[in-house]
């Protein structure tokens, strides 16, 4: 069911907070074992008076106490944001990331040669060397969001069994939208950029054009090869492997052992393979039914200079920040958590990243 909220509807968690909790308070751990089944007994007399101070958050909440739902926002959001943290550093695996304050603004210094190059011998005693044009500019981030349903009255009475469901849900939207945006980012960058750049497409991935953009990515340091897996699954053919030949030649005995566990082949021609996890958009399904949109286009895979290297930057400022609201058809009251995210492909570099599309998917 579509859940809709009125601008005019909203309420900022920051507008009617005076709670003195924080990360490291007793009531956040003692809530995220509560909705996780986790034994109490280690926080002894506290536990009790945990609950019982989290149940009457509930019944206030229940009441339209709008500081009672901002605390209870609070704690919900400390107990999302460790595991969602540890996840979005995931957006650093093509290239750098780094979580920025709430008042840090975002600003990318490119530079690019210009002029002649410096010659090996000098010509009529004159020596020339190139200078460096540098370019700085800001990126702009975007909001992306998770929230569900909360039922006060549950929480009143200390079920909070939903709660749990609700919170992995907010945690897995937020970093499926993040990746999605980043990579869509990379894909456009690469699309319509000027002058050099390295993208291949093809009906099913050719071992030719593969070899080839990994040969000329590889001079700008060591690379890995990142996509879904409908894409990384068909370099196990450029190894020699298919899986249905009785007999398998070509391919080394550790290289069988790597695809017998995950699969899929780790390494090609001195590459690490890396699948990027594409999960199921279960909101859009297909239009026979047959299955699901995933998150991100299928058909992309990306060949990449691992680490500082790369051109690839990703951001998130300050941490979430949540709100209430009311739903407009049922009157139930909807949490939702926003996070700001950023990514860039650092002008001028684009050329330093490959990009791959099967046209077949």
């Amino acid at each position: 069911m579509d859940y809709t909220i009125e601008l005019n509807n909203i309420r900022k968690d920051s507008d009617f907070s005076n709670t003195q909790i924080k990360r490291t308070s007793p009531i956040v751990e003692i809530f995220s074992s509560l909705v996780e089944g986790k034994d109490l007994s280690k926080f002894g007399n506290k536990a009790d008076k945990g609950i019982e101070y989290i149940k009457s958050l509930g019944s206030r909440a229940l009441h339209g106490d709008f500081s009672a739902m901002s605390e209870l926002n609070s704690i919900r959001t400390y107990t999302i944001q460790p595991k969602l943290e540890q996840e979005l550093k995931l957006l650093g695996f093509m290239g750098n990331f780094e979580a920025l304050g709430y008042n840090e603004s975002i600003i990318v210094e490119s530079k690019n040669m210009a002029g002649e190059k410096s010659r090996v011998q000098t010509a009529n005693g004159d020596v020339i060397f190139p200078t460096w044009n540098r370019e700085r500019y800001t990126v702009p981030t975007i909001s992306v969001s998770g929230g569900y349903v909360v039922d006060y009255r549950k929480v009143e009475f200390g079920d909070l069994s939903e709660e749990n469901i609700g919170m992995e849900q907010v945690r897995l939207d937020i970093r499926n939208k993040a990746a999605a945006y980043v990579i869509e980012v990379i894909q456009n960058s690469i699309a319509n950029a000027k002058g050099v750049k390295f993208y291949e497409q093809s009906n099913g991935i050719t071992k030719t054009q593969l070899d080839d953009i990994i040969k000329k990515i590889r001079r700008f340091g060591k690379i890995t090869l990142l996509g879904d897996y409908s894409m990384i699954s068909q370099i196990c053919n450029f190894a020699g492997y298919n899986g249905t030949d009785p007999v398998i030649s070509g391919i080394t005995e550790s290289a069988m052992d790597e695809i017998r566990k995950t699969g899929l082949l780790g390494i090609y021609l001195g590459s690490v393979v890396q699948e990027i996890e594409n999960m199921y958009d279960e909101a859009r399904p297909l239009p026979d039914n047959s299955g699901f949109e995933t998150v991100f286009p299928q058909n992309l895979m990306f060949v990449i200079p691992t680490g500082m290297t790369s051109p690839v930057r990703t951001w998130t400022r300050g941490g979430l920040t949540s709100m209430t609201g009311t739903d407009i058809k049922t009157g139930k009251y909807l949490t939702r958590f926003d996070l700001e995210i950023a990514a860039d492909v650092e002008r001028g570099s684009e050329y330093q990243i490959g990009l791959y599309k099967d046209l077949s998917i």
